[in-house]
């Protein structure tokens, strides 16, 4: 049997030479298709993530305005309660508060 010889590198390289100038122009022609058609998919991507997110801040403002106005209305109707609630809040959090700062050791 016996073994194919190689082809000579110079011949070999001024192949690659030639094939790549034939290319360059489709090649520069594909490259500009493909980035004017990834630019277009974010662009539509962008725009439905915009759309979502102002989807979800619109829920977001719904729910905090039925939200204060149940609290305001809970306030008028039971006043009392409304500001024994507060306070307790308030001792909870001044209890927490101090307890984590005295976490680390000595009082600062």
């Amino acid at each position: 049997m016996r073994t194919p010889t190689p082809p000579e590198p110079h011949l070999s390289a001024a192949n690659a030479d030639g094939a790549l100038m034939n290319a360059g122009p489709a090649l520069a022609e594909s490259v500009r298709t493909l980035g004017s058609q990834t630019r277009s998919a974010v662009q539509e991507f962008a725009g439905e993530a915009a759309h979502i997110a102002r989807g979800g801040a619109d829920a977001a403002r719904q729910r905090a305005v039925s939200l204060r106005d149940a609290g305001s209305e809970y306030i008028r109707e039971r006043p009392l309660q409304a500001v024994m609630i507060a306070a307790g809040a308030g001792a909870l959090l001044m209890l927490l508060a101090s307890l984590l700062r005295h976490r680390g050791g000595a009082p600062r």
